[in-house]
């Protein structure tokens, strides 16, 4: 068994998976996110961000990722 997911443009780590929210016809896959960014102008004055990092799968425009993950879900049940 691998630790990756294979998807028509990408590979993805299973473990930096977050978090998967379903909608009809729909996966958002939320991944971690290992990018700060921020300024520090004295001791106490700084600005911390981060992106959050999203794939949208969508079952009609990507259909054979949409399968795919579908599957890697039903495994983990």
């Amino acid at each position: 068994m691998t630790s990756f997911i294979k998807l028509t443009s990408r590979l993805i780590n299973k473990s930096h998976i977050i978090e998967i929210v379903q909608t009809p016809r729909q996966y958002n896959l939320f991944i971690t996110n290992h990018n700060i960014n921020g300024f520090w102008v004295m001791p106490l004055v700084g600005l911390l961000t981060t992106s959050g990092n999203n794939i949208k799968i969508c079952e009609t425009k990507n259909k054979h990722d949409y399968d795919i993950i579908t599957e890697f879900i039903k495994e983990i049940k």
